[in-house]
């Protein structure tokens, strides 16, 4: 490799600094709500050394990951010349030092749910103690239900007066009704608190029963009819920052996939049409779409209860328009509806018939639902903010689709819901994989502080051997242990990534402590910028990676895990030969008999392959294997 300019020698701030870096990669962040702050400036340092060719991440990774390959689409698209090409990464690395003390802004509660929201929030506001975090919650009480606190407070008064009068045999002179105030004002706490606790679950009954209608969440991402907030709440500021990063005229349309992919492979994506069913299956034809630059994020399905990487690969999912007015601005919303489609009538047969299966949106009768445009024509913070939905505080993005799996007769559209893609994949970090990769696929995990070096920030293992094992949590209530179980259920499929060979030394941990990211929407401006350049730090931990060693580590891997999957085709082989003999079952056949011929003998070929490895005792096998062993298996695309 040749002599590398050190990458602490760039200034992050001067967009000359990203000119024709001399390397390519790949990068995949994970979610953590705010603690996504500590990205813009890993991923700039990152591409002063690296073109990026994809990028992806989950949850607040996927806004860094939208922004990162904005910065990219214009370094490589910049009409300014190559000292300005850097200018989205230089504007990028401003993020924590604009968003400062203003996070929170950007989560913006519909109307009818603000007093709740807020008197959640009130209990992470930094430097509060919990006297003021107590008396704010319960001023959101009074507030969110004020006849119903005031009513049962003086309702709870009456009886105490009463019961005052006759303790006093039923005086009503002067000193009588005195005496039967102070004996009220005695009373009055416990009334008082008896009101506030009547108000509060009230609050919560009302709060529970609005959810549901604003998509299960406080925040949609866009702010209620009707109302002018002083900041743009979370979806506008997405989209016009992903526009800004990106070079693009605000005026004109929002960044899409096919700005990503350029003109060329968007033209190849929609002449094959990569996102139909009918999509060819063929590696080769799959392989002619090379995108300049390739962006996925995940999203989770609670209606499927299934994670899905989107873009989505087929054209399953449909969209309301009217529905999706509360959840995207006009224009990205015109940019969908220009370039979409009504989905293609669907029948049912009732009574020996055929008869059309009802598209109209299940809320809007009047509303034919629409499927979404070819992927290149699609806004990347359509992507962003699905994979963002973090439950409860931001609103599920619904979709609709035929529920095929009821009877005939009763099929019709069904609303879907996706929610967080950190749910079920929070560290994506297969996204880009192959078996003998060709770049390196970094790797960035936010975790917790180390027991025994809570000053080291940044982490990542050097040595071959180092990183073998996960990193223990350990619980000792019973909090603790529903929490394990809860993140277990959440992370062991990317956890099991993590010590694998040839992942375990790409990927740096990223360690935040108590007040950082998380659910923490108001830190301080200090703490925010203490994160951002975490994420520097994160970067450089990278300066040394020897990519020649990575490379002999994946191909061991590798080959001992094809080894395996070689030695159960050899098991098989006397089977499957005879099936081949026999010939396809006409359900599975080719287009021809030339192409079930040329299938057998390729396959033939292989298993003669297979043979070979065995015969030879699979001499890749040989030697010590990196540890922990992988396994090739089959698994659905996501």
């Amino acid at each position: 490799m040749p002599s590398l300019r050190p990458m602490s020698s760039f200034e992050l701030t001067d967009p000359a600094s990203y000119a024709a870096p001399p390397l390519e990669c790949d990068l995949v962040m994970k979610g953590g709500i705010t603690s996504g702050l500590v990205y813009p400036k890993a991923a700039a340092r990152l591409a002063t050394r690296y073109r990026f060719r994809s990028v992806g991440g989950a949850s607040a990774g996927a806004i860094a990951a939208g922004l990162t390959a904005a910065a990219e689409y214009r370094r490589q698209h910049s009409g300014d010349g190559e000292a300005q090409a850097g200018a989205g990464f230089a504007k990028l690395v401003t993020i924590p030092q604009v968003l400062g003390t203003k996070l929170s802004t950007l989560f913006l509660p519909s109307v009818p749910l603000a007093p709740s929201y807020q008197a959640l929030t009130a209990w992470i506001e930094p430097g509060w103690g919990t006297a003021r975090k107590l008396r704010a919650t319960l001023a959101k009480v009074v507030s969110g239900a004020p006849l119903v606190v005031v009513g049962v407070t003086l309702a709870l008064l009456v009886p105490g007066l009463l019961v005052a009068l006759a303790v006093q045999g039923w005086a009503v002179d002067a000193a009588g009704w005195g005496r039967a105030l102070w004996s009220l004002l005695v009373w009055l706490p416990a009334a008082g608190l008896i009101g506030l606790m009547v108000g509060g679950v009230v609050m919560i009954r009302r709060t529970l029963a609005e959810l549901p209608r604003n998509g299960y969440g406080f925040c949609r991402g866009l702010a209620d009819p009707h109302t002018t907030p002083a900041d743009p709440p979370l979806t506008v500021w997405l989209t016009d920052w992903l526009d800004q990063v990106a070079g693009l005229d605000p005026q004109g349309g929002p960044l899409t996939f096919g700005h990503l992919y350029g003109e060329e492979a968007s033209a190849v994506f929609r002449e094959l049409g990569l996102d139909r069913a009918s999509a060819p299956a063929s590696p080769a034809q799959r392989r002619a779409f090379k995108p300049d630059l390739d962006l996925q994020m995940m999203t989770t399905c609670l209606t499927f209860s299934r994670p899905y990487a989107f873009p989505f690969r087929t054209k399953v999912f449909c969209y309301c328009p009217r529905c999706w007015q509360d959840y995207f601005p006009s224009r990205v919303l015109k940019q969908l509806n220009d370039n979409s489609s009504e989905p293609p009538p669907a029948t049912q047969r009732v009574g020996g018939e055929n008869v059309p299966i009802d598209l109209h949106c299940v809320h809007h009768r009047d509303v034919t639902v629409r499927m979404l445009p070819s992927v290149p024509d699609i806004p990347v913070v359509i992507g962003v903010r699905m994979s963002l939905s973090f439950p409860i505080l931001l609103s599920a993005v619904p979709f609709q689709a035929v529920d095929y799996n009821r009877a005939d007769g009763k099929r019709g559209l069904l609303e879907v819901w996706f929610t967080d893609g950190g749910l079920a994949s929070n560290f994506p970090i297969h996204f880009f994989d192959s078996l003998l990769p060709s770049r390196p696929t970094f790797g960035i995990n936010l975790t917790d502080p180390h027991p025994d070096r809570p000053d080291e920030l940044v982490h990542r293992p050097r040595g071959n051997a180092s990183g073998l094992t996960p990193r223990p949590k350990p619980f000792a209530s019973v909090g603790g242990f529903l929490v394990s179980v809860f993140n277990t259920m959440h992370d062991w499929v990317d956890g099991m990534a993590l010590p694998a060979p040839g992942f375990r030394d790409r990927i740096v941990d990223l360690r935040t402590g108590e007040g950082e990211g998380g659910l923490n929407l108001k830190m301080t401006s200090r703490t925010i910028e203490a994160l951002g350049a975490r994420g520097d730090q994160a970067a450089l931990e990278l300066e040394d990676f020897d990519f020649d060693n990575h490379r002999w580590v994946r191909y061991r891997t590798a080959m001992g895990g094809l080894s395996e999957a070689f030695d159960a085709m050899v098991e098989a082989r006397t089977g499957y030969e005879q099936l081949l003999d026999e010939g396809y079952d006409e359900s599975y056949a080719f287009e021809s008999k030339a192409a079930t011929q040329a299938d057998a003998t390729a396959t033939r070929a292989l298993l003669d392959t297979a043979q070979a490895w065995a015969d030879a005792e699979y001499p890749a096998t040989r030697g010590p294997l990196p540890r922990p062993r992988p396994q090739v298996r089959m698994v659905m695309r996501q």
